[in-house]
């Protein structure tokens, strides 16, 4: 044994003799400290590549790459969204335009591209309103109580009696087709579940003993909520955002497909694929890639959202 080793030993659970193990006083195995580095980086490509964070990491990539092409789309297609070559139109896949071109002789890709503007900021927006507004209202019925918390749920329970399409669809049909008023009917369906779980959440943390303290103490109830009762209600907010942007882009396209979002290019995906449905039989590829894009988005969204929940909440795993 070389100097700055320490033996450690234990004894064998097999025949009852002492074993000894080498341990550097830094810490660790030093047989593993001391491995060669090709098992060390054999190790390291086994954890990249193990299943679970080899889908987790093609999910952020496909996230990062939509949200490049919202922030810059002239930066991943030579085209326009409006640009359209007559002598091109229902060009199949694989030739000069990769997944084809639509009965106006547009790029498939770059109809792709520039609608993910659309659909990036229904999901942002949209989750983002639902989850600021139906996070307050139940933080505020949770802690408050008595008349808020039955006045607040009362209207969530209204709100819940609607499914969420048709709720969007109400508030959209009311207001002019822009991509604004369709950002907010998707934001008011989403309203009612963070109302529910952030109620819960506050009444949990509202019966804690640091809670309890800080009432006797006589802080002022509005230092309480900010201090300890917000904070402490975070976490779910977080993991119901990761996956209600994924929903809110399914009911974004949703109502577009029915017509009731913008009609002016770039079109949200949804439209995209009403646009081809009269040409599905043969020319497949009109609607298919737009599918398949909003399909991709949504699962690598739901497995960021599954991976942020069984890191914030240990006990879900």
């Amino acid at each position: 044994m070389s100097l700055g080793q320490t033996s450690i030993a234990y004894p064998n659970r097999e025949d009852g003799a002492l074993a000894s193990e080498a341990v550097s006083p830094l810490g660790g195995d030093l047989n593993e400290r001391s491995s060669p580095w090709w098992f060390r980086r054999r190790a390291l490509r086994r954890q990249i590549f193990h299943p679970n964070n080899f889908i987790l990491g093609l999910s952020c990539a496909v996230l990062a790459i939509v949200f490049l092409w919202a922030a810059v789309p002239s930066l991943f297609s030579p085209d326009t969204a409006v640009g359209a070559y007559p002598t091109q139109v229902l060009q199949p896949p694989l030739g000069k335009f990769f997944l084809g071109t639509d009965q106006y002789g547009r790029s498939i890709y770059a109809e792709l591209v520039y609608g993910a503007r659309s659909a990036v900021l229904i999901g942002v927006l949209a989750t983002a309103g639902s989850a600021i507004v139906g996070s307050l209202m139940g933080i505020a019925a949770g802690y408050i109580g008595g008349a808020t918390d039955m006045v607040i749920m009362r209207v969530v329970d209204v709100l819940l009696a609607l499914p969420g399409l048709f709720l969007a669809l109400i508030f959209v049909a009311a207001l002019p087709p822009n991509l604004m008023n369709l950002i907010i009917a998707v934001g008011v369906q989403g309203i009612p579940a963070y109302a529910r779980v952030l109620r819960a959440q506050a009444l949990q943390v509202r019966g804690r003993l640091y809670v309890d303290a800080a009432t006797v103490l006589g802080v002022a109830r509005w230092k309480i909520l900010a201090r300890h009762i917000v904070p402490n209600c975070l976490a779910p907010v977080l993991v119901l955002a990761a996956i209600g942007f994924g929903f809110a882009i399914i009911i974004g396209a949703t109502l577009a497909f029915l017509g009731l979002g913008p009609t002016t290019p770039p079109l949200n995906w949804g439209a995209l694929i009403a646009s081809g449905q009269g040409y599905v039989n043969q020319d497949w590829w009109i609607t298919t890639f737009p599918g398949l894009m909003i399909t991709a988005v949504v699962i690598a969204v739901n497995v960021l959202g599954d991976w942020l929940r069984d890191h914030m909440e240990p006990t879900s795993r």
